[in-house]
């Protein structure tokens, strides 16, 4: 267009890459590839998340921008999901990670929820004949390993997204599986904390 706003030479001749608003120039086009295939991202990912679990364990990232960067992660490149569920579910049975307080303030808690799921669960155990004690310390926060808590915290964020149901399929599973062999109580701590469970839908 001149500044009369008429047009020159052929219209026909305007390129459908300048239509489409994509560059003209394929140097340009070039540039705005990826550097890297995905692959080689997805194999970095272990290295990653065992950075950022350590930043976390030893007070240099704090567990909410841990659940960002995972989050920031997963929706750049979904597939990194199951490298995290694969690493995360390993640690966790490793048992060399400390356990953090579920307290509503650094991690999510499940407080609210936690009482009412062991009252059903004694209820169901008693009605067979079978007699428990309280499965954690009154006045006590929660402890899950660091892992699981971060896979938790992860899973939550996507609790809203209705696009993103798929995480739960992937991440409850390995939940389940990761509490049976996490030490300690994680599984009861869990419970009340899966975005899945009755208690928190």
């Amino acid at each position: 267009m001149t500044k009369g706003g008429v047009g020159q030479g052929n219209p026909s001749s305007t390129s459908s890459s300048s239509v489409s608003g994509s560059p003209v120039s394929s140097s340009e086009d070039a540039l705005q590839r990826p550097v890297l295939p995905a692959w080689e991202f997805l194999e970095a990912v272990p290295f990653v998340l065992e950075a950022v679990l350590t930043a976390c364990a030893h007070g240099r990232l704090s567990s909410r921008d841990l659940t960002t960067g995972l989050r920031d992660l997963v929706d750049f490149l979904p597939a990194s999901l199951a490298a995290m569920v694969t690493y995360f579910s390993a640690e966790i049975t490793r048992g060399i990670w400390k356990p953090v307080a579920m307290n509503g303030t650094d991690w999510p808690s499940p407080a609210a929820t936690l009482h009412s799921v062991e009252s059903e669960i004694k209820e169901i155990l008693a009605s067979a004949g079978v007699c428990v004690n309280s499965c954690y310390p009154r006045g006590m926060p929660p402890m899950l390993p660091l892992p699981m808590a971060a896979l938790v915290s992860l899973t939550i964020t996507f609790k809203l997204d209705k696009n993103s149901e798929y995480i739960h399929g992937v991440v409850g599973q390995a939940l389940e599986n990761c509490a049976g062999g996490a030490p300690g109580q994680a599984c009861h701590h869990r419970i009340p904390l899966d975005p899945e469970s009755p208690e928190m839908a």
